[in-house]
């Protein structure tokens, strides 16, 4: 008994080390990128001056590289900002085999395809400043988003 106890609690250790040993950098993350294109600021919202800033979950298969579910994790306020990034986000890619399983960075995961997805939440912001621009976060809270798409000044 006591050593199928300690050859568990060995197991759970290793498998944790292992873990955070094998967590990828962001900019891993995003060296691995094949494609990412930026939300377009659709043209009625720009009109009406809607703005406002949220987060898109992406599920992407690991095998594939390609998004498997683009979903609004905090809405941006309003439906038609909300569904261009959707669109736009859906069409996202990564290399084939390299991202790490949802579950290879956290054991305990209920991630519905654990063993077979990665999960990103991405910040974006539709703002009208500059004439209307979309920025679109990192892989990380932490990093500044960056300025991806400025629509003419005659759009408005």
């Amino acid at each position: 008994m006591l050593s199928r106890r300690l050859f568990l609690i060995t197991l759970l250790a290793v498998t944790f080390v292992v873990g955070v040993l094998a967590r990828p950098t962001v900019e891993q993350i995003e060296s691995w990128v094949i494609a990412n294109p930026s939300p377009q600021y659709p043209t009625e919202p720009l009109a009406r001056r809607e703005q406002g800033s949220g987060v898109i979950k992406l599920h992407f298969r690991v095998k594939t590289g390609t998004v498997r579910t683009a979903s609004v994790s905090q809405s941006t306020g309003f439906k038609d900002l909300d569904a261009a990034a959707v669109k736009a986000f859906s069409q996202w890619r990564f290399k084939p085999g390299v991202l790490p399983t949802i579950r290879s960075l956290n054991f305990s995961t209920v991630e519905p395809f654990a063993d077979e997805d990665f999960v990103a939440k991405i910040p974006i912001t539709f703002t009208l400043s500059s004439g209307g621009a979309v920025n679109v976060g990192g892989f990380s809270a932490s990093r500044k988003p960056i300025i991806l798409k400025q629509p003419s000044r005659g759009s408005l």
